[in-house]
């Protein structure tokens, strides 16, 4: 069962006083967590506890390539005798094709001289959205304080710096998070998709771990028989069924025809957890 949904057990020590391994750690293998030193602890009861080391994988940014040109630092008196050494200036254009191509050319060239093209990399980072204005003049306080308490270390610089940081960390952070979850208000699947958020954790299919389609999906074939044969062994064990059954007395013989509009509104209607 493990293996078919690509989960994987780490704990491999008792943690019963019987000599019984009941509490577990589980990960799926799409999750790609890497579950490091799992060691038992001290009995403080008829359990244990289970110590271990989780490493998260980094979530990968988007980076995008930033073009600019630095316009302030230009000496615009050389910039202007410049363009004036042009075919811009000095060669008159009468067509307006060329002279639309001069000023192109001749400007691009001037700024290529005095203001290069530069280009950075931008990495995109995903928008936080407790992050508004209050809370960012609450972190530039937090630095500005910060910066007094370092050139000083005395008692209270330090006071008014911790102040503003449990300030900046607590009040706002906590209490985004905080709202979230009571807003949820005993729904478990939006409290599921909160939680799911709240680390990042992308949409993924919990798939057996396979080569290719085909094998994926005569995998999910056999686990599907074996549930029905084991299910039906089982009963076959443990009740009998009278196969002999009476024809109904009545048939359905006339049948009207549906619209597309009645079976996507059927399907729309349908829950969650119909296989329709």
């Amino acid at each position: 069962m493990m293996d078919t949904f690509g989960l994987t057990q780490h704990v491999g020590v008792p943690t019963h006083v019987s000599g019984n391994t009941l509490d577990l750690v589980i990960t799926r293998d799409i999750d790609k967590l890497r579950i490091l030193n799992i060691h038992d602890s001290e009995f403080v009861s008829d359990h244990c506890y289970v110590h271990g080391l989780i490493q998260l994988p980094s979530v990968p940014l988007d980076v995008n390539k930033l073009s600019f040109r630095r316009i302030s630092p230009i000496d615009w008196v050389a910039f202007e005798s410049d363009l004036a050494a042009t075919d811009l200036i000095t060669i008159p254009a009468n067509e307006l094709a060329t002279l639309s191509s001069r000023y192109d050319s001749c400007l691009r060239q001037v700024l290529d001289k005095h203001a290069p093209r530069k280009s950075e990399n931008l990495i995109v980072r995903p928008t936080i959205p407790w992050f508004n204005n209050e809370l960012r003049q609450l972190k530039s306080d937090r630095r500005r304080l910060e910066k007094i308490w370092r050139r000083g270390k005395n008692a209270t610089s330090r006071l008014n710096f911790t102040e503003a940081r449990d300030r900046f960390r607590h009040k706002y952070i906590a209490s985004h998070y905080n709202k979230m979850v009571a807003d949820c208000d005993g729904d478990g699947r939006k409290l599921y998709r909160v939680v799911k958020s709240m680390f990042n954790k992308k949409q993924d299919t919990p798939f057996s771990s396979h080569a290719n389609d085909p094998q994926l999906a005569d995998n999910i074939l056999q686990h599907f028989t074996s549930k029905v044969h084991t299910g039906l062994s089982q009963l076959s064990s443990t009740y009998s069924f009278d196969l002999h059954i009476s024809r109904p007395e009545y048939s359905l013989t006339d049948f009207s025809m549906v619209t597309e509009e009645y079976v996507l509104k059927m399907l729309r209607d349908c829950s969650s957890a119909s296989c329709v």
